[in-house]
C-alpha cells in the first residue's frame, strides 16, 4: 500500500509539472516603448484598408489580441470567432498587417523581458505618417512598418519603437476588451497625442 501511495504521489506531482508546461493562449495588449515621448506608451491597434487586410497603426488604447506560445503567432481574437481563419499578426515587405495568412505566418516569440521578437532579436517597428495607405488613416494617425534590423530604408521622420506585451489578465480568447480600438473606423486625432505609460504585466512566463 506505501508503495501504491508513493507511485499515485510521483504521478500526481508528475502530471502537475506536465500541465504547468502546457502553452496556452494567452490575451494581450501590445504596447510601444520608444525614447520619443510622443509615442511612447502608446498601444497597436488594426484598421481595414482592403478586404482581409488590416493595417497597424498606433493607438491610445490597444487593440485585445491573442499569443500563442506554442506555434508563435499572434492573432485577433474577434475576427477568429466569426471567420475559419485567424488573422495573424504579420509583415509583408515594410507592412505590418493583422491578415489573412496562407500557410506561413510571421512567428513572433515574447522574451523574458516582455519584449515582441522575430528570429531571436527583439523588433525594431518604425512610426510613420503619410504613408499613402489606401484609406490616407496615416494623415491622422502613426502607422507601424518594418524594415528589416538595420531599418536604413525607413522613410525619414519615422520613430524607431519597440513593442512589449502586457498581459491581459487570463489565457481566454473568446473575449474582448472596451479598451480595444474598432478596426474599421478611422483613428480618432484625440488620441493621437496621449504621451501617456501604461503599467506593465510581466509575460515572460509565456
Amino acid at each position: 500500500m506505501a508503495f501504491l501511495r508513493f507511485v499515485t504521489v510521483a504521478t500526481l506531482v508528475a502530471l502537475i509539472a506536465s500541465v504547468g508546461t502546457i502553452a496556452v493562449p494567452r490575451d494581450v495588449y501590445l504596447r510601444v516603448k520608444s525614447e520619443n515621448a510622443t509615442i511612447n506608451g502608446m498601444g497597436l491597434a488594426s484598421i481595414q484598408e482592403n478586404d482581409g487586410v488590416n493595417y497597424v497603426f498606433l493607438e491610445a488604447g490597444p487593440q485585445l489580441l491573442v499569443y500563442e506560445s506554442d506555434n508563435s503567432t499572434i492573432y485577433d481574437p474577434t475576427i477568429y470567432q466569426i471567420l475559419p481563419n485567424p488573422y495573424y499578426l504579420q509583415f509583408s515587405g515594410s507592412l505590418v498587417m493583422i491578415s489573412i495568412a496562407s500557410n506561413n505566418p510571421t512567428r513572433f516569440r515574447i522574451d523574458a523581458n516582455s519584449y515582441l521578437t522575430y528570429n531571436g532579436s527583439q523588433v525594431v517597428f518604425y512610426a510613420t505618417k503619410n504613408t499613402d495607405d489606401p484609406n490616407n488613416y496615416s494623415l491622422y494617425a502613426y502607422q507601424a512598418l518594418y524594415y528589416g534590423t538595420d531599418g536604413k530604408f525607413a522613410p525619414n521622420g519615422s520613430i524607431s519603437f519597440k513593442v512589449y506585451a502586457e498581459l491581459a489578465g487570463y489565457p481566454n480568447a473568446s473575449t474582448t476588451s472596451s479598451a480595444a480600438p474598432t478596426t474599421s473606423a478611422k483613428p480618432s486625432t484625440a488620441t493621437l497625442y496621449p504621451n501617456a505609460t501604461s503599467s506593465r504585466n510581466n509575460v515572460s512566463n509565456l
